[in-house]
């Protein structure tokens, strides 16, 4: 008889970003190894009626901000104030009440054996954490990102130090942590010993590239990058990749086209427009996720941008990438993304801060194409970032912790 999984994930589709694939993948495959999956997730105006087993609660706190208006902006400051000083465990609080408001009846109806709540945002692992004090379910932590080991942004000490308390309260509230890189689960297993930390890294879904299709691109060397740069995370620039392209003779630029997918600041787009012809860069905007597909599979060059001192950086852009076979040209050093790529054969890692490197890879790229002798691609070695795969990992940790029960 199936289990059931209780999924905490305040992102989840049809919301548009990159944390929503991991849960989703993890729900679309669980039935294939025993278990329903039940998601708990924030009510968006996109969301339909229909769906089976995914339960939708709003967010009154989100629903006030995009209102805009009178009430708005002392709210927004209030909270911000609130969140700065350590008060206030995270933006999504009002979520996060409003979920344990409705959680009795579902749990009632559907009686879920095992919960995994994924960070980030906390009000994740906290929902988690309330369900199984309250209900005696086995509660497993999933980081697809550092909480306090190499946090993604900068912020003051008493936020510094309310997440380290928060973060050694969820894991002695729970039976098993999961990391999608090796240096969280390392951080995790060495800061907390005996917490059963255990690496299972994001990847990339087969079937969503059945029906993509090329689109036509410049008759140029394409380097399309998709996605969002200090949006994301704070410190991610491509400002050494301009620079490069810049000290780039005219006759080499003339070869290169940079497709730009995503919702960039302005910001970035005045460095870029500010230093290139803007023949060279296309600036699309923000797309659905087919069309993100489409670009990656029709690029000549993958760009991958991560942040300095980020080990543990290995973005769920990276395994589109790997699916979408087309070379790599990341701009990383030292992190788990550039073991990922060279383990693969399927792109070349340069450091951000070298531009005369980064000028030299490009030359030599114009001076080959098309060949791309970097791009040595081993079948066996991408086929592990398969998300049915890497779902029946997440299912053989429920097992054991089921079978210790």
């Amino acid at each position: 008889m199936d289990k059931t999984a209780l999924i905490i994930a305040y992102y989840y589709p049809p919301t548009n970003n990159g944390g929503v694939q991991r849960p989703a993948s993890f729900a679309k495959y669980l039935p294939l190894y025993g278990y329903k999956p039940i998601v708990i997730t924030c009510q968006t105006p996109e969301a339909t009626s229909s769906e089976k087993g995914i339960l939708r609660v709003r967010d009154p706190g989100a629903e006030l901000t995009a209102a805009g208006g009178i009430k708005s902006l002392p709210f927004r400051g209030i909270r911000k104030v609130l969140f700065k000083s350590g008060i206030l465990p995270g933006y999504l609080y009002w979520w996060y009440k409003e979920v344990l408001k409705s959680i009795d009846s579902a749990i009632e109806e559907y009686s879920p054996d095992v919960i995994l709540a994924t960070f980030p945002p906390q009000e994740n692992l906290m929902v988690g954490m309330e369900i199984s004090k309250r209900y005696n379910i086995p509660l497993i932590i999933d980081f697809r990102d550092g909480m306090v080991f190499e946090a993604l942004g900068v912020e003051p000490f008493l936020v510094k130090w309310r997440c380290r308390q928060l973060e050694r309260q969820f894991v002695n509230s729970s039976v098993g942590v999961v990391a999608v890189t090796e240096p969280i689960t390392d951080y995790f297993n060495e800061k907390y010993p005996g917490c059963n930390a255990s690496t299972i890294s994001n990847g990339f879904d087969p079937e969503e590239w059945v029906d993509v299709k090329k689109i036509n691109l410049e008759n140029k060397i394409n380097i399309v990058y998709t996605g969002r740069l200090s949006f994301s995370e704070q410190g991610r620039s491509i400002g050494s990749l301009i620079k490069a392209i810049d000290c780039l003779k005219e006759d080499e630029k003339k070869h290169l086209c940079l497709h730009m997918v995503g919702d960039f600041s302005e910001q970035e787009k005045a460095l870029i427009h500010g230093t290139l012809n803007p023949k060279l860069v296309n600036f699309v905007g923000f797309v659905n996720r087919k069309m993100a597909l489409q670009y990656q599979y029709s690029a000549d060059l993958l760009l991958l941008v991560t942040s300095l001192g980020q080990r543990s950086v290995a973005t769920g852009k990276l395994f589109e990438y790997l699916a979408a076979n087309r070379p790599i040209f990341a701009l990383t050093e030292g992190t788990a993304a550039e073991d990922i790529i060279n383990r693969t054969g399927t792109g070349i890692c340069l450091s951000p801060n070298d531009i005369e490197g980064i000028t030299r890879q490009l030359k030599n790229i114009i001076n080959m194409y098309p060949n791309v002798d970097f791009y040595k691609p081993i079948p066996e070695q991408i086929a592990k970032y398969d998300r049915k795969l890497l779902t029946k990992q997440l299912a053989d940790v429920f097992d054991r912790i089921l079978d210790r029960k």
